[in-house]
């Protein structure tokens, strides 16, 4: 009896143990967390630029960014940020100082600076929403224009984690 209540008590702590612990939303980070920890860690940035009213990028966040794998997937091999892009909050990336100096009646061109400086143009246009991969280094790895599905997501997650 005492071999089968030791034995008990070591077997339920490995089992709790082993057992991969996943949330069921994104870790979101601030930018300046997110730089700090890429640093750190050696890990990728995923910074998601989205804006208000924006039909595509709320579609993305309830579609796509609350899909199960692509959470996990996002949570352990980035540290994500997501940023309204066009925010007139002042943000400090790679140690430049970003901005926001358009005017607000510029419609639909108006964005920040970093949206401009991080996510690249497909044809002289920039879309909403668009994720931006960035290394450890501040490199651009990929930049991924407007609404993504689940499957087209994943596949290009995977080739920048």
């Amino acid at each position: 009896m005492r071999l089968f209540s030791f034995l008990f008590l070591l077997i339920i702590p490995l089992i709790s143990f082993s057992q991969v612990q996943t949330k069921d939303y994104i870790d979101w980070l601030s930018l300046e967390k997110a730089q700090e920890y890429s640093k750190k860690y050696n890990k990728n940035m995923l910074i998601y630029f989205y804006r208000s009213n924006c039909e595509f990028c709320e579609k993305m966040k309830i579609e796509t960014l609350n899909d199960k794998n692509i959470i996990n997937l996002i949570n352990n091999n980035f540290f994500p940020v997501m940023l309204n892009g066009r925010t007139k909050d002042t943000l400090v990336f790679n140690d430049r100082v970003f901005g926001n100096q358009q005017p607000i009646n510029h419609g639909s061109t108006f964005r920040h600076d970093l949206f401009f400086d991080l996510v690249r143009a497909v044809n002289g246009q920039y879309y909403w929403p668009s994720t931006v991969i960035i290394s450890n280094n501040y490199e651009t790895l990929m930049s991924i224009p407007g609404f993504q599905p689940k499957r087209n997501y994943t596949k290009l997650l995977k080739e920048n984690k």
